[in-house]
């Protein structure tokens, strides 16, 4: 089986920036959907092989079917709304926050030439998904040509009934020059979740809570001309 899939997408993005003085910073954008064209390009080869009795002697009777084909379709992601602050502490750092609301439920595929499973999926999605709002926090502190810098962000589950949630611990630190600079921080996320391994009718539901941790180092180095 082989599956090669390829698309476009398209969206539009606009924002606002506001400093009432030199000190407070405000902030709004607004992320239109993005619009994907997909193509799947797919190949199926199935290959029996047998022979005329169970010792394998005999005639070979082995088949070998291939099946190739394309399938089409489109999918748009919701809108998304950030509203924003940040203070400015003089030459020595800043403190910024962020909130971002998405209707995850707005997902939506499109199936031209299946209308039936294009209202299939796209019902499963409204029935599943729902809105959510992310925070994100953070700060940055400047020692001479050192950046020290700290992030906190709260991302709730996007499936309804589901209270678990996700959140990400970022640390780094950062030098500065004329000439380049150079950049290392750590993320750290946690992820919990609960689910049903099974329903009963009568017998009390056996809850399963996962917890997931990841991290992640990512160093950047930049030269400037």
């Amino acid at each position: 089986e082989q599956l090669t899939t390829s698309g476009t997408g398209i969206n539009g993005k606009i924002g606002i920036l506001i400093k009432p003085n030199q000190v407070l910073r405000l902030s709004a954008a607004l992320h239109t959907p993005t619009v994907y064209a997909f193509n799947d390009d797919y190949t199926y080869n199935l290959e029996n092989n047998y022979y005329e009795d169970r010792r394998e002697q005999g005639a070979f009777l082995g088949t070998e079917g291939t099946r190739e084909g394309t399938f089409e379709y489109t999918q748009s992601t919701p809108w998304r709304i950030f509203m924003g602050a940040g203070l400015i502490v003089g030459k020595r750092g800043f403190i910024s926050t962020e909130v971002e609301h998405v209707d995850y439920a707005r997902n939506k595929f499109g199936y031209d030439e299946y209308p039936e499973a294009q209202d299939e999926i796209n019902d499963k999605i409204r029935g599943q998904l729902r809105p959510v709002t992310n925070v994100r926090i953070g700060g940055e502190l400047v020692v001479d040509a050192l950046r020290f810098r700290a992030g906190y962000g709260i991302l709730p589950s996007v499936f309804q009934n589901d209270d678990s949630r996700s959140t990400v611990i970022s640390a780094g630190i950062g030098y500065r020059k004329d000439e380049f600079y150079l950049d290392m921080a750590y993320r750290h996320s946690t992820i919990t979740e609960t689910y049903y391994p099974y329903i009963t009718s009568e017998a009390p539901l056996q809850e399963v809570e996962n917890k997931y941790t990841l991290g992640n180092v990512v160093f950047t180095l930049g030269v400037k001309f």
